[in-house]
């Protein structure tokens, strides 16, 4: 497996420099960078990462501060939106499942979000203040209020991938057997609704790429950029040839700084 990048802009070149796989967030004017500190990563969808790797955030002004060091697996970076605290997932020891994990970028502090046992994967943000998890194939949410876990989806454990669009719904890909679509619902798991547009498309995976449009990647390895603002405008197939089937697909920022595309020979 070869990873490839296909798209670069702004920041391309240092999060690519770390590796392969990066989050960041602009806050006060600069842009934060959180990456893996070694790797690869060990799964096709850039999941984690080898015993003894961990993570690191930087600013390009300033120095690198290493996270997670005394983790044996840390992954799926993310910021929230005010660019203060980084979120993970990751596991301290061989004996303990996966769980979410906050760092305060202010002190370096790391603490707990989820308990042990339930394998919390890939947080991201939510305008509220909740952070949402994948956990066992269907997406959680834990209330920045009262710290409970509630549960948004029951896909029994078909949901794939999730994200929050521009407009504060969440995006989840729910997989079958035959391949996959897309669903919107509102923060509280409620209002599920068909992504229109792409009822004829089996999807394998997608990633917002800028606050207008998605990039949709399907069973047969092709890509569509589909307007967010109307669904059902026509899509539009892009033609790259990188040489091999198109895996998984990676956005490293809210300007689509680049995209990296995991290709199986």
């Amino acid at each position: 497996m070869e990873p490839i990048i296909f798209k670069k802009m702004r920041i391309a070149v240092a999060c690519w420099v770390l590796m392969p796989i990066c989050s960041s967030v602009v806050s006060g004017g600069e842009a934060l960078i959180a990456t893996l500190a070694g790797g690869p990563p060990v799964d096709s969808s850039w999941g984690c990462t080898a015993e003894g790797v961990g993570l690191m955030w930087s600013a390009p002004s300033g120095a690198e501060h290493p996270v997670a060091v005394d983790f044996i697996a840390a992954c799926d970076p993310a910021f929230d939106f005010a660019g203060r605290t980084l979120f993970f997932s990751g596991r301290r020891s061989a004996t303990e499942g996966f769980r979410i994990w906050r760092v305060d970028l202010a002190t370096n502090e790391v603490s707990a979000l989820t308990p042990d046992g339930i394998q919390a994967r890939r947080p991201f943000a939510l305008p509220d203040g909740s952070i949402a998890f994948i956990s066992n194939g269907d997406l959680y949410r834990r209330n920045g209020e009262t710290d409970r876990l509630e549960q948004l989806t029951y896909t029994r454990g078909q949901l794939q991938t999730a994200a929050v669009l521009p407009d504060g719904r969440i995006l989840f890909l729910q997989r079958s057997g035959r391949g996959g679509r897309l669903f919107t619902m509102l923060p509280d798991g409620t209002w599920s609704t068909l992504w229109p547009g792409l009822n004829d498309v089996a999807i394998s995976d997608f990633t917002i790429l800028d606050r207008g449009r998605l990039l949709v990647l399907d069973m047969a390895a092709d890509l569509w950029l589909v307007s967010i603002a109307d669904p059902f405008a026509p899509r539009k197939s892009i033609s790259v040839d990188l040489g091999g089937s198109i895996r998984s697909l990676h956005r490293a920022d809210e300007g689509a700084a680049f995209l990296v595309a995991a290709l199986g020979h």
